[in-house]
């Protein structure tokens, strides 16, 4: 044989025993050292030996990873022939190969150990790493059997070697999120208690609130199966309660059959984020009878990164009473042109400093606000309810997407991210070298950031792109006589030319400074007109004669209402915003005339 003959002759059984001595990380240096070596390690039964000794007992059998990193094509040889070209045998499936998994094995490990070190080393939070570990492979088996599904094999490595880095002994009032460490998971009945609790069908034990949802999302929700791994916000008395959790399994022959998002009733479900989801990381929301779930990050690594990367530029671990516990709980942007995973082969030139965040909010409370089209008036304007609006702009129920997060309240947030994200864009972002170099992000900056012409573009962009991916709101226009068509145009001429294109130009400000829920009235009335003179174009209407004038009015009292925001803003905070500033052209702030019976129908 070939291997014999490189190998001076040794049998198989005496080579096996060799190098069963060596760790996985010495067979790897060694196989890729030289012809020689590489062409002594190719058998299979060497590799699934050294990969069941770095498994520590697990069932070695048992390998789940993300759909995207099981999708890579990795060889299962390359022939050394001496040629510049080198012709490689390429594996249908690579995850039954020994060696692939060891490869990928030690690609996990060593992002995990470099990740948790900067932890320990960069931070005061953690405790000292304890000596021994904090799960077996035995008590593995038993979570993973009572949730009826493996555990992604990173996950698994993570509990196996690297728990012990990441631990808390002692806390203030709310503890911080630690990862699969305290009582609550050491403990395995408590573990198994809160995975139950978790789980879709115990939030809706029977499909009578889904009845407006498709067959396909109701069976895909009721067969998912999650893993809770940290409890981000879970106080004693507080009815809200926010869970880190991974995607285990679900019925994926529905993926085909699902929406985007779905977000009503008190159910907020990222399903395009859970398509191919395995091993993916999501945080969840249970309030009562709320229950969300958004996807955060591509696997439990690419999190831990994340979590690691926010403790250090935070100065310590964010609980939800704390600045930066938005980012432990949503996805932060990265570098562009990278792979979607860190769990993916890399660039020859890689770095795990790539995968930090380019961005922090340094927000305390993360909310996903329901952008449903319940139109909400101030209080002020009593006359009018949702379900009054969305009976006369909605009439047919269609459901719209949800406006980016940002759109709304970004002064109101530390950092606005697409203001950010575009300076970046500017003037470039120094990426550090390894985890070791990043550094506590300064407090010290202003806490919001005042409107500019930069700002007012980004908003106008974000309501643009926002109008252009949405439904139109009229399904089955509505025709009358000419006569009554003409009167209907002649309204609506003034109304554009008056009213609605002062409210156009007003919008992207008043956006910035609202908070989301009187954001939202804005948008949707903004969007609902909108409607009404596309359907005009074909010689159809959504508003009547009569309609157009309760829009006029309803149009005139939020203009007043944006007027009061901007005198807010420029009188008690001493600055003026708008002018000048906030576009290339002036903006009309005048008090608009409200007729005597504004809002009344």
């Amino acid at each position: 044989m070939l291997l014999d003959k490189q190998t001076g002759g040794l049998p198989p059984e005496l080579k096996f025993q060799i190098f069963r001595h060596l760790d996985i990380s010495d067979l790897l240096n060694a196989s890729a050292s030289c012809k020689f070596w590489y062409l002594a390690l190719c058998d299979e039964v060497i590799w699934e030996a050294a990969y069941a000794k770095l498994t520590r007992g697990y069932p070695i059998h048992q390998f789940v990873v993300t759909d995207c990193v099981r999708s890579v094509t990795r060889p299962k040889f390359v022939q050394l022939d001496g040629s510049e070209d080198l012709s490689a045998q390429w594996l249908d499936d690579w995850t039954q190969s020994w060696k692939q998994r060891s490869v990928f094995a030690v690609h996990v490990l060593n992002i995990q150990r470099e990740v948790t070190s900067a932890a320990q080393q960069k931070t005061m939070m953690f405790d000292p790493p304890k000596s021994t570990p904090l799960y077996s492979a035995a008590f593995i088996q038993n979570i993973e059997t009572a949730l009826g599904a493996p555990f992604p094999i990173d996950f698994v490595l993570y509990l196996l070697y690297f728990s012990p880095y990441l631990t808390f002994s002692a806390f203030d009032s709310h503890p911080p999120c630690a990862l699969a460490s305290g009582p609550i998971f050491q403990q395995e009945p408590w573990w198994k208690s809160t995975n139950a609790i978790i789980q879709f069908s115990t939030v809706y034990p029977s499909s009578k609130r889904l009845e407006d949802l498709s067959q396909a999302a109701i069976e895909f929700m009721y067969s998912t199966r999650m893993a809770c791994f940290g409890l981000a916000d879970w106080t004693f008395g507080f009815p809200t309660k926010e869970f880190l959790t991974l995607l285990l399994d679900a019925n994926w022959n529905l993926q085909g059959q699902l929406p985007g998002v779905i977000s009503r009733h008190g159910l907020r479900v990222d399903f395009q984020g859970m398509k191919s989801g395995i091993g993916k990381v999501f945080r969840q929301t249970q309030e009562n009878k709320t229950y969300e779930l958004c996807c955060i990050a591509e696997s439990f690594t690419d999190y831990l990164i994340q979590y690691v990367a926010t403790a250090i530029t935070t100065g310590y671990l964010p609980s939800w009473t704390l600045m930066g516990y938005n980012d432990l709980m949503s996805t932060l942007p990265r570098l562009d042109g990278l792979p979607v995973s860190i769990l993916i082969p890399q660039a020859q030139d890689w770095s795990i400093a790539h995968y930090l965040p380019t961005y922090y909010s340094q927000e305390m409370i993360c909310r996903f606000p329901s952008y449903e089209a319940h139109v909400y008036y101030d209080s002020y304007a009593d006359h009018l309810s949702w379900l009054t609006a969305e009976a006369l702009d909605n009439p047919d129920h269609v459901h719209l997407p949800d406006p980016p997060v940002h759109i709304a309240n970004g002064f109101y947030t530390r950092r606005w991210q697409p203001y950010l994200q575009f300076v970046v864009s500017q003037n470039g972002i120094d990426v550090p070298n390894s985890l070791l170099e990043l550094e506590e992000l300064s407090v010290s900056q202003p806490a919001s950031q005042h409107i500019n012409q930069d700002i007012y573009r980004l908003e106008r962009q974000l309501i643009d792109d926002w109008i252009q991916t949405s439904p139109n709101t009229v399904k089955t226009c509505k025709y009358k006589s000419d006569t009554e068509l003409q009167e209907i145009q002649r309204k609506t001429d003034r109304l554009q030319s008056e009213v609605f294109q002062l409210f156009t130009q007003r919008l992207p400000f008043i956006l910035y400074y609202s908070q989301h829920i009187d954001g939202l009235c804005y948008l949707h009335t903004y969007k609902h007109f909108l409607d009404h003179l596309e359907c005009l174009k074909s010689r159809k209407f959504k508003y009547n004669a009569l309609d157009l004038d309760f829009v006029e009015d309803r149009f005139r009292y939020l203009l007043n209402w944006m007027r009061g925001v901007y005198l807010n803003h420029r009188y008690y905070i001493d600055w003026q915003p708008g002018i000048n500033d906030a576009s290339e052209s002036t903006l009309d702030w005048s008090e608009v005339a409200v007729r005597a019976n504004s809002l009344v129908r």
